[in-house]
């Protein structure tokens, strides 16, 4: 009896390429990538309808990414078998972060020396916009969203 061979009575659903191909996150992520491209391509005005949407995704993001770190480290640190090899790991993280953080921050100097600053690369700053910016009195659907778990709780 082969694979695709069904025992009598039963339905199999049809295993094509494109479904084994669709299954992977990275091509899902690679797809929805192109999609919002071209909506941004083809309907520029669209942004500002979908301003709220990309908001909350944003704002989903920050409130799940340090759970999900913190879940992550415990996990690794409980599945070592001893504390002389968690030592070793933890240090070599330690130096790890250090190193890349402090690169990391000579090359965001350097780049905004180099060009006289993130506003002036992007024409500076437009009036009337930025955090301290006067309201426009249309309420934003994402303000009652927290911004983490604790400011949640608070």
């Amino acid at each position: 009896m082969s694979r695709n061979d069904a025992a009598p009575g039963t339905v199999t659903a049809p295993s094509c390429r494109i479904h084994r191909m669709l299954s992977h996150l990275y091509l899902q992520c690679l797809i929805a990538v192109l999609l919002g491209a071209a909506v941004g391509g083809l309907w520029p005005s669209a942004d500002a309808d979908l301003k709220p949407l990309g908001d909350g995704f944003i704002a989903l993001v920050k409130m799940f990414i340090a759970p999900i770190i913190f879940c992550t480290v415990v996990h690794g640190i409980a599945s070592m078998g001893n504390a002389r090899a968690v030592g070793r790991v933890s240090l070599k993280a330690l130096v790890y972060f250090e190193v890349l953080t402090t690169v990391a921050m000579v090359i965001d100097l350097a780049a905004a020396h180099a060009g006289g600053g993130v506003a002036a690369a992007a024409g500076g700053a437009r009036k009337g916009t930025g955090p301290h910016a006067p309201p426009t009195g249309k309420p934003s659907p994402t303000s009652p969203r927290p911004p983490s778990h604790i400011k949640a709780n608070q």
